[in-house]
Formats: C-alpha cells, structure tokens, sequence
C-alpha cells in the first residue's frame, strides 16, 4: 500500500483544487520557507481525523478554511481528499483504492467520506488502525517530532511502538469489549435490584389486585340495584307521562280557542291600524304641503329683494349704455365719412396701378423679346467666327493640299476606274446587307418578344421559388418538431418498455428470477414471465383488479414445473427473496366453473374476469383468481351486496371483501406506477408514436414534393 494522491479544495492557503501524485518512493516533502509544506502536513493530519485545532495551528475548526485575499474572494467550504492504492491485503478489503475525504464548512458543519459515501470518524480511525498511517501515527514525522519522541514518556513511546507492532487494533478492541463488560454488570446490578423492587411489591400488589376484584363484585352488584331503581322511576315517569298527555290534550283543545281569540282580536287590531296608518299619511301630506307653502313664499320674497337690486343695476347700466351709444353713433358717423373718402381713393389709385401694370407688362414683353433677340444674335455671332476661323484653317489646308492633290490626281484617275468596279460591288453588298438587315430585325422584334415572354416566366418561377423555399421552411420546422415528439414518445416508451421486461416494481425474489437467477441459461428457458406481463386491463379498472390479484401479479408462470424447486431453493440458498410460481400444469386439476352458471347481483356493473383480457397461457390461471368475483361501482353496493351473496366483493377504487368477510382498503403509500398503469401508458404511447410517425412520414412527403418544385423551378430558371 502506497499513498498515490492528494487533492486539496480551499485548504488554508490551498484556494484553488491542488493535486499533489506521489509515486513509489516518496517519503517526505521538502522546499523553501513559505512554499506551504506544513500546510500539506497539516491537510494530511485533517483528513486523517485530526480534532484539535490548536494541533493544526489554529484557534477554532473553521480557520482552515482559506479566508480570502485582496484578489480572492473567501471560500465557504474546505475539502482534503487523499487517496491509497493497492490496499486490499494492508486494510483487509476488496478495493483496489480507498479515498478518504473530510469537509467542514463555514457555518460549523462536517463530513466524512470513505470513497464517496459517507462514513464516521471512527470508521475511518477503525480502517487505518494498526497500519501506521493515523494523525498520531508514525508514519508522519513534521518538523521536531523526532525530538519529541525521544523525549517523551515510556508510556507514550510504547503507543508508538504498539502501532508499529500492529497491536493497537487488538488492545482497542479489548478495551471496548471490557467497556461492553463494565456496561453489562451495570445493567445486570440494576436488573437484580428491579427484581428486589418488583418481589417487594409483589404482595402490595396482590392485595391491591384483591381490592379491585371486591371493587368489581361490589360495582356489579351496584350496577343491578341501579338498574331496579332505574326502573322504578321509568314506572313513575310513564304514569306521569300519561297523566301529561291528558293534560296536554285538555291544554290544546284551550290552545285553539285562545289563538281563535287571538286572531279576531288581531283582525280588528289590523283593521284599527290601516285607519291609523291612513290618517297619518294624510298629516304628512297636509303637513308637507304647509312646508312647501312656505318654501315657495320665502323663494318669492328673496326673488323680489334680488329683482329690485338687479332693477337698480340696470337703471344705472341703460344710462351708460344710452350715453355709449350716442358716442358710438357720432364715432360711426365720422368713420362713414372717412371710409367714403378713402373707397374714391382707392379706386383711383387701382385705376392707376392697373394702367401701370399693363405698361410694365408690354415693356416686359418688349424687354424679353430684345434679350431673345440679342441671345440669338449672339449665338450667331460666336458661330460665324468659328465658322470663319474654320474656313480659314480650311483655306490655308486646301492650298497646302492642292499641290499634293495635283500629285496624287493621275494616281486617283488610275485607282477611280478599279474604285468603280469597287463601288458596284459594295452597292451589291449594301443591298444584301440590306435585305439581311430586315430579316435580322425581324429575328430580333420576336426575340425580343421571347425575351419578354421568358422575363414574365422567370419572374413567376421566382415568386414561385420565394414561395415554395418559404413553404419548405416551415415544412422543415414542422418536421423538426415531428422529428422531436416522435423521438420524446419513442424514448418514453422504449423506457417503459424496459421496465416491464425487467420487472421494474416486483419484488427482489421476482426480479431475481426474471433474472434468470444465477444461471440464466438453466432458468429462462422454463419461465414465461410474470403474471402481470400476460394480462391487459382498461385504465379504469386497473385499481379493481390489482386490489384482487394483489401479490399474485408478481406470480412467475412457469412453462416447466420441475424447475420450479431449483427455483425456490436457489432463493432460499443465496437469500434472494420470496417469488410466486404459478404453475399451468395444475389447472387441470381444478373445476373449470364459468361465470355464466351464476346470475349477476343486483347492482353490480359486472363480473371482474369480463374485464381482464389476458393470454391463453395464463387465462385458467387467472380465471381461477378471480372466477366469480363481483365489480362495483363504490364500497356501499359492496357492503349491500355481500350478505346476499358471501362471494369476492371489489369496487372501482380497489375496495376488497374476500369470501372470508375480510374488508381491504385505503391507499398504499407509494407513489410509483403499477405494472398494468405502465402496461396501458405504453399502449398509449405506441398510439401516440405510430401517429406522431405517420405524421412525420406526411410531413417528409409534404417536403419532398415541394423540393421537387423547388429543382423545377431552378431548372426552369437556369433554361
């Protein structure tokens, strides 16, 4: 055994995950001042089981936890994990490596871990004891320890040397049988003195015992004389009772005739109280009459007080208005007079500016036809000296030409003659060419009109592509989600699937069996399956009749019944559990009754086997477990049912009453769905997936045929 690693989370100044690997061979750690060696004892000493925190240079557990820097931030949790290999002989087990681990956590909490599971303190202080590896072992020799040793006690250098010699383990194992020891003398002394106790009020107790049985005898016999004296009073009640009744009967014929009374006297009350009644409304009316009487006189006088203030105030307004308007009317005189005055001005002066205008309009006229004039002029001007600078340059070149023209006209006289011959060929030419050109154009009017026909073409092959590419995409997400829902239902079913054929939810003897036990290739062969695997039931009856088969669902069916004792003494051998074996070729030795020789119970919805639909390999089994059971609706039919009939009784919800008259019902607490639940969900399931993939495969089809227009209409636009 050799230690092989050393991981290190938020570990004093260990902040980040470290992993230390040693090799074969290493037996120390060394480096310079500060490098964190001590921290690495330290760690090791942790995880080992070290409890003081002084001995880990500390005030208090927590402080190993790193508590931040500047740049840091601080941890809330410290982890050492340290791993050995190649241990199994050196700690007696059957890994290969054991990794211990110990947290804390800021907030006070700790764990232990042996290989990922957690453990105590002392499981792992039992696992390292005497190998030498322990927080005071001396397998860890930190700085001074070797000085301490030599000079420490004889007794604690023994400790050492009693690891050393592997004999810790032992002396610990004595010690705790010896405190077992002590412990069980304690309880045997105090188990001697309760026995003292208990005989000592054995006899208190007897006579104790004596006085309750007198006190019973003299309770009975009080219970008979209260019960003659009981009855004598029930004698005397009766006779007063009848004695009552005649008083009563007396009491209600006078009853009648006081309420007759009664109801005369309420008559003429009532008829009092309506006179009453009318009187006071027609006080209330004269009384409300009175007070809108005088409402009205007091509006009347306040009106007249306000109308002779009002009349006041309008005296004094007319004398200013009336004043106003003789100075408005002197105002409106003058303003007449004013705008006579100013109406012959302004139509003379529109007289005038229309003459004005009319004159500006021809000197206008005048104006833009000299400037037009004069912009031709000008034009005619700059082109006559370009002319005449032209000509010029004309005139100097023809002079300068003439000479060679002179020169060359004997050559152009001879080349005129082959010139000629020349030009009646090209005229010849230009009448080809001409007629070619006609039919050219022609070709080209109806290319052009192709070319139009195919833009036209090429435009609506376009929006037919735009249109079919967008068809296709959500084409494609309709398939991705088909694709989706189809592999979700497949998962679940292939999932469900797989618990019904390993038995998911049987017991540990079942699914051990299914299993094939420990020699599949022996056992499978003579085994079908379990009940449960060959039945089918409608969702609203599964309750029913699970509550009635029970345990027998679980029940193997057997295709060969001479393995069925292999079967049940391998469970027993290798202590895998309890299995039902369900034998098929013992149903022949049991009455075949059906459940038509029998009439159907009043009430009842029907026979429970007329709703379990099953295998032929399995139906005179089932038959046999729930022949002539009764399905109803709720527990009260049951209950009315069941003395008429004494037969197996189950409702809808899964309320049982067995032949026996014993009555089974409630919830069970677990939560997890039954075989037949899981049976009828993958019936579900499988509806649901051959719908989600014939609509996958419709989809598919919908995508390949827009593809194939989406290539025509590509090939229709590369033409």
């Amino acid at each position: 055994m050799y230690l092989k690693s050393l991981e290190i989370i938020g570990f004093k100044s260990f902040a980040p995950k470290t992993l230390l690997e040693f090799h074969r061979g290493v037996t120390c750690v060394v480096g310079p001042n500060g490098c964190g060696k001590s921290n690495v004892l330290d760690s090791i000493l942790w995880v080992l089981g070290e409890q003081s925190a002084k001995a880990l240079r500390g005030s208090e557990m927590t402080d190993v936890i790193f508590s931040g820097t500047d740049s840091r931030q601080a941890l809330g949790m410290a982890e050492v994990s340290m791993t050995f290999s190649e241990c199994e002989e050196a700690l007696g087990l059957d890994w290969h490596e054991v990794t211990i681990t110990r947290r804390v956590f800021r907030e006070g909490g700790s764990e232990y871990l042996i290989n990922k599971t957690p453990a105590r303190l002392k499981d792992i202080h039992n696992l390292f004891m005497d190998t030498g590896i322990g927080r005071t072992a001396y397998s860890i020799m930190q700085q001074g320890k070797i000085d301490a040793v030599l000079s420490t006690r004889p007794e604690d250098r023994r400790a050492i040397f009693e690891e050393a010699a592997g004999i810790t383990k032992y002396k610990s194992q004595k010690k705790e049988a010896l405190r077992k020891l002590e412990a069980t003398e304690v309880n045997l002394v105090r188990l001697a003195d309760i026995v003292k106790e208990v005989k000592r009020q054995i006899g208190s107790l007897q006579r104790q015992a004596g006085k309750a049985r007198r006190y019973q005898s003299l309770i009975g016999d009080l219970k008979m004389l209260e019960l003659h004296h009981a009855k004598q009073q029930w004698e005397t009640l009766d006779l007063q009772r009848i004695e009552a009744t005649g008083q009563l009967d007396s009491l209600s014929v006078r009853q009648g005739e006081h309420e007759v009374q009664i109801e005369e006297q309420e008559a003429q009350a009532s008829a009092q109280r309506a006179a009453l009644d009318e009187m006071e409304t027609k006080l209330n009316a004269a009384r409300q009459t009175v007070n809108d009487l005088r409402s009205r006189i007091s509006n009347h006088e306040n009106r007249l007080v306000f109308n002779e203030e009002r009349t006041r105030e309008f005296d004094g307004l007319i004398q200013r208005y009336r004043g106003e308007v003789a100075m408005s009317e002197e105002k409106f005189r003058m303003q007449e007079q004013e705008l006579h005055s100013t109406d012959t001005e302004l139509a003379q002066i529109t007289e005038m500016l229309a003459g004005e205008l009319r004159h500006m309009e021809e000197k206008q006229a005048a104006t833009a036809a000299l400037t037009s004039q004069r912009s031709e002029i000008e034009v005619s001007l700059s082109s006559f000296a370009q002319d005449a600078a032209r000509v010029e340059n004309r005139i100097s070149q023809l002079r300068g030409n003439i000479s060679g023209v002179m020169q060359t006209r004997e050559g152009a006289e001879a080349r005129l003659a082959y010139l000629a011959d020349e030009s009646r060929q090209l005229e010849f030419a230009f009448a080809q060419l001409t007629e070619q050109r006609g039919h050219a154009e022609g070709e080209l009017a109806r290319a052009n009109a192709e070319l139009e026909a195919h833009t036209a073409e090429v435009s609506a092959a376009e929006f037919t592509l735009r249109q079919s590419q967008t068809i296709l995409g959500e084409i494609e997400r309709e398939l991705r989600d088909a694709q989706r829902v189809l592999a979700e239902k497949e998962s679940k079913a292939d999932a469900l699937r797989q618990l019904i054929e390993s038995g998911e939810g049987f017991g540990e003897g079942t699914q051990a069996v299914l299993r094939g036990l420990d020699n599949p290739d022996f056992f499978k062969p003579a085994i079908s399956g379990a009940l449960a695997q060959f039945i089918d039931v409608a969702p609203e009856y599964v309750r029913a009749v699970e509550a009635c088969l029970g345990a027998n669902l679980q029940a193997i069916v057997m295709k060969d019944s001479m393995i069925a004792e292999s079967v049940i003494k391998t469970l027993t051998a290798q202590k895998l559990g309890t299995a039902a074996l369900a034998l098929r070729e013992l149903d022949a030795h049991f009455e075949h009754i059906t459940n038509e020789e029998m009439a159907l119970p009043e009430g009842a919805i029907d026979w429970l086997n007329n709703k379990v639909r099953t295998q032929p390999e399995v139906a005179r089994t089932v038959e046999r477990l729930i022949n002539h059971t009764v399905l109803v609706a709720d527990l009260e039919t049951a209950l009315r049912i069941f003395p008429q009939r004494g037969s197996m009784i189950v409702t809808m919800a899964g309320e049982v009453i067995t032949r026996d008259g014993i009555l089974h019902g409630g919830v069970a607490s677990a939560a997890a769905s039954s075989h037949l639940e899981r049976k009828n969900q993958l019936h579900t399931l499988d509806v649901e997936v051959a719908a989600a993939r014939a609509k996958s495969w419709e989809i598919s089809t919908r995508r390949e045929t827009t593809l194939s227009e989406i290539d025509g209409s590509q090939v229709r636009l590369e033409e």
